[in-house]
């Protein structure tokens, strides 16, 4: 177990991530939303453990996501769901596939082999790989920001229990 001066235990250097990004990149500009956290089951936290956002978007999407390092137990994993008018799209991060279930079939239409190793490994790879060839990353400095500018507009907001006014703090 981590001591509690482990740097995932602290808000500061934890950061946040609750795949805004993701969100925002598959459904566009995110023009309110709501957070609510709860480090409970996750006492040794500083902020939450527990992360529950709904965002909504100029097109009239919602998107959703929960995620806890307290879970005891989930038949989920680490997935994605899109739910459109015709089915829903989940991709599969533990097994890396993308996965079309459309009435009542489910078809696999992509299948990615990873790297071997963690993803931050790999992450930090890439990131190697772009100074040594200029290029710029997948994620650059840029979209990061902007997705936490979502985050921190989420956690003000949810501090003076309101919705959160998103217009203009995501991907211009």
């Amino acid at each position: 177990m981590r001591g509690n001066d482990h740097w995932v235990n602290r808000a500061i250097t934890l950061g946040s991530g609750h795949y805004i990004d993701l969100l925002m990149w598959f459904l566009g500009r995110a023009i309110s939303g709501v957070h609510i956290g709860t480090n409970f089951g996750t006492p040794w936290m500083e902020k939450e453990g527990t992360s529950n956002v709904t965002m909504k978007f100029e097109g009239g999407a919602l998107g959703y996501h929960a995620e806890t390092w307290g879970a005891r137990g989930s038949r989920l994993g680490y997935s994605f769901h899109a739910h459109g008018e015709k089915g829903m799209l989940e991709a599969d991060f533990m097994t890396m596939e993308l996965i079309l279930h459309q009435n009542g079939r489910d078809e696999h239409v992509w299948f990615h082999e990873s790297q071997e190793g963690k993803h931050s490994e790999n992450e930090l790879m890439h990131f190697a790989h772009c100074i040594e060839t200029s290029t710029t990353p997948n994620t650059d400095g840029r979209s990061s920001l902007q997705s936490l500018r979502v985050i921190w507009r989420l956690y003000d907001a949810e501090q003076q229990n309101m919705v959160a006014n998103l217009i203009g703090a995501g991907p211009r």
